[in-house]
């Protein structure tokens, strides 16, 4: 078992880490959301060297009602944890001190803890699993999502 842990930005109550995307992207976790959504100007995401557009607009449930926005695809890191080219959808929201929302369903097969105590939040991954995998796909105009376990032996 390994354990990745990150730091909760500022005072925020809600669970809000850093990402490597670049320095000072800022990701909330949200337990109800289940597609990462780009929460700022969509030029700083097209900008981005580990996004690449799909071409592909789409809509999305949640923010008070349905909501449009272009699909992307992003490679990120969260500590040890890799996600490649995994959808995102831009959908900038006024007053967001974060750039990114993270969903739940990126942490299926895994435990995770949000210390408000310490300010951390702790992912609990098991010792081949440091790969994750999340697949958007439409079908009749929706989007559905699915995230899988993938397998990936470190080598010494």
């Amino acid at each position: 078992m390994q354990y990745v842990t990150k730091k909760m930005y500022g005072n925020s109550l809600r669970p809000i880490i850093e990402l490597d995307v670049f320095p000072g992207c800022l990701a909330m976790i949200d337990t109800g959301a289940e597609v990462p959504v780009w929460v700022q100007k969509e030029e700083q995401l097209a900008a981005l060297e580990s996004v690449s557009a799909t071409g592909i607009r789409s809509s999305i449930g949640g923010f008070g009602g349905a909501s449009e926005g272009s699909l992307y695809r992003i490679t990120l890191n969260i500590g040890q944890l890799h996600y490649h080219e995994i959808p995102i959808i831009a959908c900038p929201l006024k007053n967001t001190t974060y750039h990114i929302i993270i969903p739940a369903t990126m942490f299926d097969d895994m435990k995770y803890s949000i210390d408000n105590v310490r300010k951390e939040v702790v992912f609990e991954v098991e010792d081949d699993q440091l790969v994750g995998h999340l697949k958007l796909q439409g079908k009749g105009g929706n989007l559905h999502i699915f995230s899988q376990k993938a397998p990936h032996k470190q080598t010494a």
